[in-house]
Formats: C-alpha cells, sequence, structure tokens
C-alpha cells in the first residue's frame, strides 16, 4: 500500500458483512410490508374523516417526502464542505454545522421521522407507523 492511500478499511454491503441491507432500501421493504400488512389484515385507518381525502393526503405526502429531500440535499452539501464523504469514501473532516450540529445522522433521522409517517398518511393506514420502531431498531 503507498503511504498516500488511506489505511482505512473499505466498509461490505450485503448479507453477512458490515452494511447486510442500505437504508433506503430497510425503509422501502418497510413500505412493501405495510402495503401487504394492509392487504393480509386490514387498513386499519386512523386519520380523522375531515383529513381523509385522497387529494389532501397527497399533498401531506408530497410536503413531507420534499422535507425529506431538502434534509439529504442540505446533509450531502454539509458533507461536501467538511471533505467527508456519504458513499463509504475516506473521511478528510467531520460534519458539525446544518442538521450535523442537531444530530449525528440527519439522513437517517429523517427517514424515521419523515419517510415513513408520510406513507403512514398517503395510505390512511396504522402499519407503516406501526413499522418504524423496526427501522429505528435497525439503523
Amino acid at each position: 500500500m503507498d503511504s498516500g492511500e488511506s489505511n482505512m478499511a473499505q466498509l461490505q454491503v450485503g448479507l453477512g458483512k458490515d452494511i447486510p441491507i442500505l437504508p433506503p432500501l430497510f425503509t422501502a421493504g418497510l413500505v412493501v410490508a405495510s402495503l401487504l400488512l394492509w392487504l393480509l389484515v386490514g387498513r386499519r385507518r386512523w386519520m380523522p374523516p375531515l383529513l381523509r381525502h385522497p387529494a389532501l393526503r397527497v399533498a401531506i405526502c408530497a410536503v413531507t417526502l420534499s422535507a425529506f429531500l431538502k434534509v439529504l440535499s442540505v446533509s450531502e452539501a454539509v458533507l461536501e464542505q467538511s471533505q467527508s464523504g456519504v458513499a463509504f469514501t475516506p473521511v478528510g473532516g467531520i460534519a458539525i454545522g446544518g442538521p450535523y450540529a442537531v444530530t449525528r445522522n440527519p439522513m437517517y433521522c429523517a427517514m424515521v421521522l419523515l419517510v415513513l409517517p408520510s406513507f403512514t398518511i398517503l395510505m390512511d393506514s396504522v402499519w407503516p407507523l406501526r413499522l418504524t420502531p423496526v427501522l429505528f431498531a435497525y439503523l
């Protein structure tokens, strides 16, 4: 190994590796599991009748998902400014500004606090919300 190369070991993704499943794929799997539970067990509606109109639920979901995308873009910008990588790249610095001033991993927090609840609203079903602790435990 050259003296200029990093001594940092590369993380491996895959079953039985460092990261068994990438968190965004795990989140998508929980949304699919929610849909399956909805089909097998029933919808289990939770929203008040005033908020059950599909157009309103789609709008709320769109706003929530756009907030998630904003958190991702701001987080990536802060990582770039601190010379830290997003996808298993060598780290040149530590991100401490922006959302990183509040939490160690704003991208994962946004998945737990924005993505699954937004699908709970869109589906008007409690299943994504009930599976949120599974995502939290995985992360």
